[in-house]
């Protein structure tokens, strides 16, 4: 199977991606709140859009890869995305760590303090590309 990939549909895809996570930088404020008041499952399928949400990035990301005179100079919070990604992941990877511990006090605090701002920073540098 062959597919064809035009600039135009990953700086589109990035766009899209950057209004996923406007809205989810919101919802993530939230999952603290969320599992205090028993609405767990709320929270849960926050954490689920956002773990789609940064695959769906990743992948845009790699395919942008293709145009490097278009792409290579994308920078968020002033990074290269690897070099802000190399940060990014450790955070996440202590997220995952306090899901799989149960650990909700944790959880919300990464999810507002920690992720919620990063993804606001990825929509501020897609929106550069319109």
């Amino acid at each position: 199977e062959l597919t064809t990939v035009a600039q135009e549909d990953i700086i589109n895809s990035f766009i899209e991606i950057g209004k996923i996570f406007s809205v989810l930088s919101e919802e993530l404020k939230q999952i603290a709140l969320q599992f205090q008041s028993g609405k767990d499952i709320n929270a849960v399928n926050t954490v689920k859009k956002l773990a789609d949400s940064i695959d769906m990035f990743c992948h845009v990301t790699t395919l942008s890869s293709l145009f490097p005179n278009k792409f290579n100079d994308l920078l968020i919070d002033g990074k290269k995305i690897s070099e802000f990604f190399e940060d990014f992941s450790s955070i996440l990877t202590e997220f995952e760590q306090a899901l799989q511990d149960s650990d909700s006090v944790l959880v919300g605090d990464l999810a507002e303090y920690e992720i919620s701002p990063r993804l606001i920073s990825i929509t501020q540098m897609t929106q550069k590309l319109k």
